[in-house]
C-alpha cells in the first residue's frame, strides 16, 4: 500500500513524533514485537496515544496480530530540564539507540550533543 517493502524486515524503525511544540520518538523493536515511546517530558497519555496509533498503522499495513505487540512507555530516558531541548532530545536518543548507548546521559551531554549537531549542519555532514 505504501511501500513496496515490507517494514517488518527490520530490526528497529524509528519515528519522530511530532505534536504542538515538542519532539519525542517511538521505536518498533521487530524481533521483540515491542513499540516503546521516548520522551525528554513526561506526556505518558500522548505517549500511548501514539503508540497505539502506530500498532494500529502496522495492522494496516503488515497485518500483524496487534495482541502480540508490547507498547512500552520507557522511563529510563535523559529528562530535559527547559522548555526547549526536546528535538535535541529525540535526535539524541535516537542516535543512543541506533549505537546502543545507555539513554541515560547528565544534562551536560545534551549540551555537547546539540553543539555536534549545529557543527554537522553548519558543514552540510547532517
Amino acid at each position: 500500500m505504501f511501500t513496496d517493502h515490507n517494514l517488518l524486515t527490520y530490526s528497529k524503525i524509528l519515528i519522530p513524533i511530532h505534536t504542538p511544540h515538542h519532539w519525542s520518538l517511538v521505536v518498533i523493536y521487530v524481533d521483540s514485537k515491542t513499540i516503546k515511546y521516548y520522551d525528554s517530558v513526561v506526556h505518558k497519555k500522548i505517549g500511548y496515544q501514539c503508540m497505539r496509533k502506530i500498532r494500529d498503522f502496522l495492522l494496516m499495513l503488515e497485518s500483524i496480530q496487534p495482541s502480540n505487540w508490547i507498547q512500552i512507555y520507557e522511563n529510563e530516558t535523559t529528562l530535559q530540564l527547559n522548555g526547549y531541548d526536546c528535538g535535541v532530545c529525540t535526535c539524541m536518543n535516537a542516535w543512543l539507540i541506533l549505537e546502543r548507548h545507555s539513554l541515560k546521559v547528565r544534562r551536560q551531554e545534551i549540551v555537547k550533543f546539540r553543539k555536534l549537531m549545529i557543527s554537522q549542519i553548519n558543514t552540510f555532514r547532517l
